[in-house]
């Protein structure tokens, strides 16, 4: 099949144990019925997501679904403050508690 499907298998394996045997016979038995290429797109898009399930493969097969997108988390931004803002807000605030007891 391809770099992807054996990815996922493995990743299947190690999810599930033994188990993973019966689910690897029917991922080769869909070669029967759609194109290696196809099926590698839905392995990697699985793998991807971490979904270890036949009924997933055949989801992705059947809908084509797009494969989950990796993000780099932003250190700063100009719209969010930074945690040492909230704490100056909050000291504030029990100052003024404080100030009027």
């Amino acid at each position: 099949m391809g770099p992807h499907t054996r990815q996922w298998s493995r990743g299947l394996v190690a999810a599930r144990g033994i188990e993973a045997v019966r689910v690897l016979h029917g991922l080769l038995n869909l070669t029967n019925k759609h194109p290696c290429e196809v099926i590698e797109r839905a392995c990697e898009t699985a793998h991807s997501y971490q979904a270890y399930r036949l009924a997933t493969i055949r989801q992705l097969i059947k809908h084509s679904a797009p494969k989950q997108e990796e993000f780099e988390f932003l250190a700063e931004h100009p719209i969010i403050r930074n945690l040492s803002d909230y704490g100056d807000i909050v000291r504030i605030d029990f100052n003024k508690e404080a100030t009027r007891s």
